[in-house]
């Protein structure tokens, strides 16, 4: 369950009120671990969230979008986390993607690969493209060669590689 700013109030001045987080908790209808865990979120010092009693585990993770703790090696399922991981994972394909159609790999099928500034341009606009800040990239790069990237209807990162050749020759009389 997200967190409300008033929740965000409630929480920040019982902990400047030295209230332990069972004590929060209560208040909010929480468990003191969604409390600890979302004072971490917010930045509220660690030396306000020590409670004896309550330790925890070592190495714990704080969801910094719902605010619950999880042990090491789990993830948070609440739905912010799951779609940050989806984009996380949709970026690393697309620039791969683009490594493979623009990079070394680029020379099996018969195209000479562009410089590392020009990915690294098409990387970000990856990242810009996957994070829902642009739709489409399209660049024109030095040698001729056109570079494409949008984001398809169903949510897809579709990297795209277009050259024109033309060769003329005059022939006098």
């Amino acid at each position: 369950m997200n967190w409300s700013e008033y929740e965000d109030d409630v929480l920040k001045a019982g902990y400047e009120a030295h209230r332990t987080a069972s004590e929060i908790a209560a208040t909010l209808g929480r468990t003191s671990g969604a409390v600890r865990g979302r004072a971490s979120a917010l930045g509220i010092a660690k030396a306000k969230l020590s409670e004896p009693e309550e330790s925890g585990f070592e190495n714990e993770a704080v969801c910094q979008y719902c605010g619950q703790i999880s042990m090491p090696g789990e993830e948070c399922n609440c739905p912010e986390a799951k779609r940050e991981r989806r984009i996380k994972d949709q970026i690393l394909r697309a620039k791969n993607t683009i490594r493979e159609v623009f990079g070394q790999a680029c020379q099996d099928e018969g195209y000479k690969p562009v410089s590392a500034e020009n990915i690294e341009i098409m990387d970000a606009a990856a990242v810009q493209i996957a994070n829902y800040k642009m739709h489409a990239v399209s660049l024109v790069l030095s040698s001729g060669t056109r570079a494409k990237l949008t984001r398809g209807a169903k949510g897809v990162i579709k990297v795209e590689r277009s050259e024109t050749k033309k060769t003329t020759l005059e022939v006098g009389e």
